[in-house]
């Protein structure tokens, strides 16, 4: 019986101090705020704080007072390979990587560029990731990649595909592993 009376008051102040902390603040970031584009598909707030929004028209870095705008740039060195960013990834050593229609992309915070995951050779040819659609990585430190063909897992320390087969059905639309059982959880589109 003391139980439940501790546990009645404990949830009771509980409530009381929820409800006087408030509305939690919330600001709206919109293109005349400086966002690239309004139709937003995935947010990170990476390890130095900075959020990152993938958008329609670019990948977008905010810094608490301004954004910059990362595009693809035609024949320029550093720059993503497609403007339409469909998922983000800040792996446990710190790489971001940057899901595109046109493949996945490595970011190099010191030279401010980005290069590109270029797949994996196999006797048939050159794999080639495209429109990525979702990501995680696993306890092992591979990504898993998913695109319209499939789940992919790589080995990004040696750069290539684990198993260049297609792992799970097409068209994930999101990864997410459990961490205490290291279950993946997959939602796609079909």
């Amino acid at each position: 019986m003391r139980f439940r009376v501790f546990l009645l008051f404990s949830l009771a102040g509980c409530i009381c101090c929820l409800l006087a902390a408030g509305p939690t603040p919330m600001q709206h970031f919109c293109v005349a705020d400086g966002l690239s584009q309004s139709s937003v598909y995935c947010i990170l707030q990476d390890r130095h704080g900075f959020w990152w929004v993938g958008t329609a028209d670019g990948l977008n870095r905010f810094d608490g007072r301004e954004f910059a705008i990362f595009r693809h740039r035609p024949g320029r060195p550093g720059s993503l390979g497609d403007n339409t960013i469909r998922c983000l990834l800040e792996a446990r050593d710190g790489t971001l990587w940057v899901g595109t229609d046109d493949g996945l992309f490595r970011y190099d915070e010191f030279a401010d560029t980005f290069h590109p995951f270029a797949g994996d050779s196999t006797p048939a040819g050159v794999i080639r990731l495209r429109h990525i659609t979702a990501r995680g990585e696993d306890a092992a430190g591979r990504l898993w990649i998913g695109t319209p063909e499939g789940i992919r897992i790589s080995d990004i320390s040696r750069t290539r595909l684990v198993d260049p087969a297609t792992v799970f059905p097409a068209h994930p639309h999101a990864l997410d592993m459990v961490p205490r059982s290291g279950d993946w959880r997959v939602s796609t589109r079909r």
